[in-house]
């Protein structure tokens, strides 16, 4: 079951450098919130085709909850303890879990 529901619904113009990414999970717990989920900081980047590290964040989340137990634990703990090496060895680790993940939610 899918645990997300995931909308690019803004058009930009020339004059907007971001959009909502509105990746809405469909149960919001502690955890993502202090990962940082928050609906006003889930953009897209028009100039770059980038998302925001919070949409990069709840995206390896989804992933690692689903698959991989002690990662979502390491990850979520590197979140708490400002461990950015650690979180971003997780991200490498789970890159093509993220990406195929974000491209099946459209």
């Amino acid at each position: 079951m899918n645990e997300y529901k995931l909308i690019i619904s803004n058009f930009l113009d020339e004059s907007s450098p971001a959009t909502l990414f509105e990746l809405t999970p469909f149960h919001i717990n502690k955890e993502l919130q202090n990962i940082g989920y928050a609906h006003h900081r889930m953009l897209f980047f028009r100039d770059s085709s980038d998302v925001s590290q919070e949409v990069r964040d709840i995206l390896l989340y989804q992933v690692v909850n689903e698959n991989f137990e002690q990662k979502r634990k390491d990850s979520y703990e590197a979140h708490m303890n400002g461990e950015h090496g650690t979180k971003q060895s997780i991200h490498g680790q789970c890159r093509s879990q993220t990406m195929a993940k974000t491209f099946r939610t459209y």
